[in-house]
């Protein structure tokens, strides 16, 4: 796993504003590695999540583009990504949680 070398704002919205998946990707990868990899998941659970976090980057960046009060703001996309991958983490832990509740139901 890569270490995640924050870029300045600037190289951020360069970066998105060419649009090119690859670099967006290598950019952003080391950043979702880190912050699955603390959820305690199996790697099998850790995979499909980050699979699923890749999904979310095109949806991000139209959604980042589309509002002009973040670039007012001066907010990084990569924290604004970060919503993104607390979110995935977060359902799976409610799907973990309801899984509990049910099996516990039937002991």
């Amino acid at each position: 796993m890569n270490e995640f070398k924050q870029k300045t704002i600037e190289e951020e919205y360069d970066l998105i504003k060419k649009s090119n998946f690859g670099d967006i990707l290598n950019y952003l990868k080391p950043l979702i590695e880190k912050a699955v990899k603390r959820t305690g998941f199996d790697n099998y659970k850790k995979n499909k999540i980050i699979g699923e976090i890749i999904k979310d980057i095109p949806l991000a960046i139209k959604k980042f583009k589309e509002n002009p009060k973040n670039k007012e703001k001066k907010i990084k996309f990569s924290l604004y990504f970060t919503w993104y991958i607390s979110e995935r983490v977060n359902a799976e832990n409610k799907k973990k949680g309801l899984w509990e509740k049910i099996r516990a139901i039937f002991r």
